[in-house]
């Protein structure tokens, strides 16, 4: 398959995700948490009764994917990282209705308003800003009429990830092979070649562990959301370690 607008910074996090999607599958970050699984309710609570077509942009492991596969939903599993989707896919049970797609969340390979509901967490964190007004306009259409969309993303006000932001600038940051985090001051050449402190706050910029991270605002998301046709519906505090949004396709 084709996979387009796929740019160098898309692949080394695809490729990135890829190299460490077993172990990624195995820790915490493989398991759905108890105040997780309260917004999956809260997704499917709005998605309505009956059986629905979720769409899961950025699927990881495939944690939500399975969790709505298993209460009988139609799930497709969309993720740019073949080892990643290759997890979601290896715990696929036979009673599931789940579907894997390797593709780029800017460019969905599914029918205008064939969606009932989108979900996807810690996913367009790795787009910068105008790269998620794109991927935005792609959820908006493949959703259908009064769809909804459910979206969780890492929040740049939070202190850890401002933390991130600054340390990037300055070290080589990221996670070893035993999952342990480091941090290896750069060289002054380095330093001096890639310093724009004031740029990578206003991008919500950091490279870490191979992989580009873009911490958005949620005025940004609200923004982009909206100009895009999506109706918001709730949301939570704008200083949370994560961005909880609910939106309807009007």
């Amino acid at each position: 398959m084709k996979i387009e607008i796929t740019s160098d910074n898309d692949l080394q996090n695809a490729q990135r995700y890829t190299e460490i999607a077993s172990r990624y599958r195995k820790d915490w970050r493989g398991e759905s948490s108890p105040d997780l699984v309260d917004k999956y309710q809260i997704f499917l609570e709005m998605l309505g009764k009956g059986k629905k077509r979720i769409l899961d942009v950025g699927c990881g492991t495939g944690k939500a994917s399975l969790f709505f596969s298993k209460l009988g939903h139609q799930v497709f599993s969309l993720d740019l990282s073949a080892g990643m989707l290759r997890e979601t896919i290896n715990q696929k049970e036979d009673v599931c209705a789940l579907d894997g797609t390797m593709a780029n969340m800017k460019r969905l390979p599914f029918p205008s308003s064939s969606i009932d509901g989108l979900w996807t967490m810690a996913a367009v964190v790795h787009l910068p800003a105008q790269d998620r007004k794109t991927a935005f306009g792609e959820f908006y259409r493949v959703v259908k009429q009064d769809g909804v969309l459910g979206l969780s993303v890492q929040n740049r006000l939070y202190p850890k990830h401002i933390q991130r932001i600054f340390q990037s600038c300055f070290f080589d940051i990221g996670y070893d092979n035993e999952n342990q985090y480091y941090q290896k001051r750069k060289d002054l050449p380095d330093i001096i070649h890639g310093f724009s402190i004031m740029r990578a706050l206003i991008e919500g910029y950091a490279f870490m562990d191979g992989r580009h991270w873009y911490f958005p605002m949620m005025s940004e998301l609200r923004s982009s959301l909206s100009e895009v046709g999506f109706s918001i519906k709730t949301l939570n505090s704008p200083l949370e370690r994560r961005i909880d949004i609910f939106a309807v396709k009007r």
